[in-house]
């Protein structure tokens, strides 16, 4: 098995590479949006794929559905069900320079691609699984895993309900529903939603743990519970929870060559919520019946964990299961990967279990000193928070707990085409026709097998095709000025040849030519080739060097950013985007101070707001005893004055009315100062509410923003004299 392939340190480019056994101690992967978390996550399961491992992935938002658009030989064509057209040469053109600066060969994509990547969709008609038909007991029918399984189907099942997973275990309703499903999985029988709905009306017990079961839950409102779990499983929303393949584990896990992806973005937030639980727990049962491996077997990575792993004391259904994998996984060869860009709402204790931390770009001071406190508790996380601060955009800190210290790298490029989340209707033409589908022979003329004559001496190319046009292909350096600084660049160009000559084929169409295309210098056997014009025929290579310099010094323009506020000009091979991100750093250096220093009064303001609302809320709980023990004095004072009527004088009764009265005043008096206490406690709450805002007001408003006339084009040509042509040939395309 080879090492994972993920990167190149920043300080020295050498080859980041992470032992596939060490995934088996689980992996923590931490970014804001646009760190480069998802090519990451990609390019690991890229590996995975090239080492035979199954993989399950869990794809809440639907980014990591990407994996299935990998294709040899990419063009704008491949792409342009996924990118508008605009866009599709700028991608193509940087991701096939990315492939090839990488050095991805051509066998590994080839390799890629042969990989099966199977889509799941619970809960839409895509590709659906079906998980509430019928509720089977564990393989094992052991106690433990009965226990275990019974306890997570009933907080899925009140999941959707609205309770909590905590009322699951403590609930009448919640008991009443495990004990059924014990009961019918100790005798190995599987419950169907209809014999669940029955039994919850008339169980199949006269007891519910010791006392008679009308006491702990009458029937009334058994009916009651059961006609609530009927309208919810009957919701057209689960229609296709209860539709399609069922769910296998077996045959999942069972190919090495596949990769198995539920994509959840569909799904409203309970509908996940309950997916998952019934899903990570029946993959922890599955995985503890597995044989023991000390080596990575199957990787199980799950891309937004927000919501699902938080700390206590929230404990949602699938958080459970999650800590028992993070746990006990690693004895069967199972690697998990857990994904967040949310540093706050994750279970540091529960991640210690991780061995390996990919930690990325972070929006905020705040973001990072959260993640440094996580990092207190693994070894080598002192070192590793203290680089947080300078992590750029696709770089990351790979904290291993074995190793001495953290490494800093740049991710490598994913193979697979990152294009964002995919739609339902481009997965289902993916899911149908596969992932690499073969373009359409055209209808034009058939291949006419001609002799093309070229002229002597010149090297010709062909690409793939069935009508293939000759272009001249030529590389060029082009020497740009950029500020004070002088940039080269090395481009590859390519012109259809026209029947006007030499200076009308350049003038005509001067196009990019990725140096990434694939090109054979043999003729395809089933192409045709279109003829050369007759003036081709007498190649000059001093002529065409001079004609093509006079036409890129016109035409071979880049596209420049500048910021109006900073003055920072982008690079030529500068994204808009990794611009516009270097732009705000360094807005943000100048005013990080400036934010400090209206941070701080409002903090001190926010901690005395604070401080007064817990006295006041002492207060009000200490006032609200004394409201109550002055009314049941009330309540005392005036029974007694009833019997002092029935068997006492008359003087006694007026003295009981008198006393009565005078308590009844004192409880008012109680109730006046609580409710006066309640109100002030209100308002103190409210300041607070409206000083947070203030201060989210103050943290997000950092001026860093970039408005639309801040940032303008310059389009600069090539310095002509400084023009090299370093080739020139023919290409076929």
């Amino acid at each position: 098995m080879s090492d994972f392939y993920i990167g190149r340190e920043t300080g020295n480019n050498n080859d980041v590479l992470v032992k596939a056994d060490s995934f088996t101690t689980h992996a923590f992967v931490l970014g804001m949006t646009g760190s480069g978390k998802t090519g990451l996550i990609i390019s690991i399961l890229e590996e995975a794929a090239l080492n035979h491992i199954p993989a399950v992935v869990i794809d809440p938002k639907g980014d990591l559905t990407n994996r299935l658009l990998v294709f040899e030989g990419l063009d704008e064509n491949r792409v342009a069900p996924y990118f508008p057209e605009g866009k599709r040469a700028e991608f193509v053109e940087r991701y096939n320079k990315g492939i090839s600066e990488w050095g991805i060969g051509q066998e590994k994509i080839a390799a890629l691609a042969k990989r099966k990547v199977n889509v799941i969709t619970p809960g839409i008609s895509l590709a659906p699984v079906n998980i509430l038909e019928r509720f089977s007991p564990p393989a094992s029918l052991q106690e433990d895993d009965i226990l275990e399984k019974a306890g997570s189907v009933c907080a899925s099942l009140l999941s959707l309900t609205g309770k909590k997973s905590e009322d699951a275990a403590r609930d009448p309703e919640g008991l009443l529903l495990s004990t059924i499903l014990i009961e019918k999985w100790k005798k190995g029988e599987t419950a169907t939603l209809e014999s669940l709905l029955e039994m919850v009306v008339e169980p199949p017990f006269k007891k519910l743990g010791i006392l008679p079961l009308d006491t702990v839950i009458s029937k009334d409102k058994r009916v009651a519970f059961a006609v609530e779990l009927n309208g919810v499983l009957s919701s057209p929303s689960l229609t296709y929870f209860k539709s399609g393949r069922e769910l296998s584990l077996d045959e999942i896990f069972g190919d090495p060559d596949s990769e198995t992806i539920f994509t959840l973005a569909q799904l409203s937030d309970d509908q996940k919520s309950f997916f998952l639980s019934l899903f990570l727990s029946e993959l922890y049962l599955w995985v503890r019946r597995q044989p023991g491996s000390d080596r990575l077997k199957m990787l199980l990575v799950f891309d937004e964990v927000f919501g699902h792993f938080p700390p206590y004391p929230q404990n949602p259904p699938s958080k459970k299961p999650l800590l028992g994998l993070l746990k006990q996984a690693r004895a069967f060869g199972l690697g998990v990967i857990l994904s967040t860009q949310n540093p706050y709402d994750v279970d540091y204790k529960g991640l210690s279990n991780a061995g390996l931390w990919f930690l990325g770009r972070l929006q905020t001071d705040n973001d990072i000193q959260r993640v440094s406190e996580g990092l207190n508790e693994i070894a080598g996380g002192t070192k590793a928070s203290s680089i947080l601060p300078q992590i750029k955009q696709r770089e990351f800190v790979l904290n291993d707990v074995r190793k001495d210290a953290p490494v800093v790298f740049r991710t490598r490029q994913a193979v697979s085409v990152l294009a964002g989340p995919l739609s339902e209707p481009q997965l289902k033409g993916l899911i149908k026709e596969g992932p690499a589908p073969k373009v359409a022979p055209s209808s034009a003329s058939p291949a006419r097998k001609e002799l093309v004559i070229t002229p002597a001496g010149v090297d010709v190319r062909y690409c793939e095709g069935q009508r293939l046009f000759p272009h001249i292909l030529f590389e060029s350096e082009l020497p740009y000025k950029v500020g004070k600084e002088m940039v080269w660049e090395k481009k590859r160009f390519a012109s259809i040849f026209d029947e006007g000559g030499l200076e009308a084929s350049l003038a005509k169409d001067l196009n990019d030519f990725p140096e990434e295309t694939k090109l054979s210098s043999d003729k395809p056997e089933d192409s045709e080739l279109l003829p050369l014009p007759q003036w081709a025929g007498s190649f000059k290579r001093d002529v065409f060097e001079r004609e093509i310099k006079e036409v890129l010094s016109l035409k071979a323009e880049i596209v420049l950013l500048k910021d109006g506020v900073t003055g920072l000009v982008s690079a030529p091979w500068e994204g808009r985007e990794s611009f516009l991100l270097r732009v705000r750093e360094e807005r943000s250096r100048g005013l990080s101070k400036q934010m400090e220093k209206q941070l701080a009064p409002l903090m001190k303001k926010k901690q005395s707001l604070e401080d007064q609302i817990e006295k006041r809320q002492l207060k009000v709980e200490r006032l609200k005893g004394d409201y109550e023990k002055r009314r049941l004095e009330t309540y005392t004072n005036a029974g007694t004055s009833i019997l002092r009527g029935i068997f006492g004088s008359k003087r006694s009764v007026l003295g009981g009315i008198g006393s009565t009265m005078s308590k009844n005043r004192m409880a008012d008096s109680a109730k006046d100062r609580m409710e006066e206490e309640e109100t002030l406690l209100g308002n103190a709450r409210a300041d607070l509410k409206a000083l947070e805002e203030e201060i989210t007001s103050v943290r997000t408003g950092t001026g860093a923003d970039i408005g639309a006339r801040d940032i303008e084009e310059m389009k600069v040509l090539p310095y002509k004299t400084g023009i090299r042509v370093l080739s020139i040939g023919i290409v076929f395309k």
